[in-house]
């Protein structure tokens, strides 16, 4: 950096502070919502799964089809949404951290529970 140039540090308002805040305060809410959604859909395929357990017999000499495939698929996607899960609660985290370090959040937090 030459002595012509300046650094120039700068300092947010109090308002582009809480307008912060309350995106991801409200992506907070997102990320629960879907999270919600993800184990809902994991527990409707653990149903599915169980249902197939109750209802299908094992391939037997009749030529019944095997069903083992639809069993990979399914515990193939419970953990595919299980690993999103786990990586929207770790955003959810890391959000919920930035809430509690910034500025003014006690103002953010009033603010959003009036709405």
């Amino acid at each position: 950096m030459s002595e012509d140039e300046e650094t120039y540090h700068i300092v947010p308002t109090e308002e582009e502070v809480r307008r912060e805040a309350v995106g991801k305060i409200v992506e907070c809410s997102i990320l629960k919502d879907r999270i919600a959604e993800m184990e809902s859909d994991i527990a409707n395929l653990r149903y599915l799964i169980q249902l197939l357990d109750e209802t299908t017999p094992s391939k037997d000499a009749d030529g019944r089809v095997d069903i083992r495939p639809v069993y990979k698929t399914l515990r193939a996607r419970i953990m595919e949404i299980m690993c999103q899960q786990m990586d929207l609660e770790q955003r959810m985290d890391a959000l919920q951290n930035d809430i509690e370090n910034t500025e003014g959040m006690a103002n953010v937090k009033v603010i959003v529970k009036k709405l």
